[in-house]
């Protein structure tokens, strides 16, 4: 089940009693599992949140706590972190069982603990709900396909593209909030795609226009660092307009904010290729969606590549990606210095384009 699914039931008031969390979505995975406390202490039911480590737990005397006598009223939610019982056969143990026994010995081990695994699916304790949390899991496993069938198997992707922008205006009109369309290209421009770390910006960003309800472009601007890909856009636009005082302003930016000249050298060269190939395909006639899905970069990264790509043609673009290779290997041959290697490699670029 996707967790927008999962979602739409829980907040139906559909709770199950035992779930497996699948993916690298961390940030989702806790929205879910505060969805569902709320849900549960709506209903009447609050239940007391317990967070394990499940590299380093036993499964028996996991089960035995469980048996325990529950003196929270409410009951328990267990919140069970990378237990190792639904991945690869070879990572079907906790730690302290890998380093027991015989493979024979582990292979019935990890079939015990399917077996009890998939009787705790089937049948929870009373009181208690499970959420098990893990970056994927081992679809050959019997214990995943029957998690799959009751739907406690929910899975949460890295939200990218178009999801991502819909995840984050919607998380601002939780909070009666909307940002501009290029103040949020903008901030993931600046910050990337990593749902927790924009959710974080977005509320210092909050509590400083409080009590406005727009996020405009200019409060990115001031509040949000500028990333590394987005000094690498300004300076190619700097480039592709032929302006070699400004370029070198935000080279000479990026030294001072500590940045390698040869890993300014690689930005470059990435940005060239990309550049190369937003070029070739514009020119069979791909749309600007079609040219999103080929290069898997976010909707406003791609038009900004198709708005510096009006500057170059096939032939000035693999010149620069020829140049770059030679200057780089000149660099690392220690034939020239790199900070002057790169700013020759600049103005040559802006005054050819």
């Amino acid at each position: 089940m996707d967790y927008r699914q999962a979602v739409a039931r829980i907040k139906k008031g559909y709770v199950g009693s035992c779930y497996l969390f699948s993916g690298p979505g961390d940030s989702l995975k806790e929205e879910l599992l505060n969805e569902i406390l709320a849900t549960m202490k709506h209903k009447g039911k609050p239940l007391f949140l317990e967070k394990m480590d499940g590299t380093h737990i036993n499964l028996e005397d996991f089960l035995e706590s469980l048996r325990q006598v529950n003196i929270f009223s409410g009951g328990r939610l267990i919140w069970v972190v990378d237990p190792p019982y639904f991945s690869s056969s070879a990572k079907g143990q906790s730690i302290s069982e890998q380093k027991k026994g015989s493979s024979r010995i582990r292979n019935t081990r990890s079939e015990k603990v399917e077996e009890t695994l998939m009787t705790l699916a089937k049948e929870p304790f009373k009181d208690v709900m499970i959420i098990f949390s893990v970056p994927e899991v081992d679809r050959r496993k019997k214990i995943i396909k029957v998690m799959e069938e009751k739907g406690i198997l929910i899975e949460f992707p890295l939200l990218k593209g178009a999801a991502l922008l819909n995840w984050v205006k919607k998380e601002l009109a939780s909070q009666d909030r909307k940002i501009e369309e290029k103040a949020l290209a903008r901030l993931i421009d600046r910050i990337g795609e990593n749902p927790g770390v924009l959710k974080k910006e977005l509320e210092k960003i909050a509590t400083y226009i409080y009590p406005e309800k727009t996020i405009a472009e200019e409060v990115v601007d001031k509040l949000v660092p500028e990333s590394r890909e987005g000094k690498v856009f300004n300076l190619m636009e700097a480039v592709g307009h032929k302006n070699i005082e400004i370029a070198l302003k935000h080279l000479h930016k990026m030294y001072r904010q500590g940045e390698h000249p040869l890993v300014i050298l690689t930005m470059i060269a990435r940005q060239y290729r990309l550049l190369y190939q937003t070029l070739l395909l514009t020119e069979k006639g791909s749309s600007q969606r079609q040219i999103i899905s080929f290069l898997k970069l976010p909707p406003f990264v791609v038009k900004e590549l198709l708005a510096q790509v009006k500057n170059y043609d096939q032939e000035t673009l693999a010149k620069a990606i020829i140049s770059i290779k030679d200057t780089d290997l000149a660099v690392k041959k220690g034939y020239r210095d790199p900070e002057e290697a790169l700013e020759h490699l600049i103005i040559q670029f802006a005054a050819t384009t």
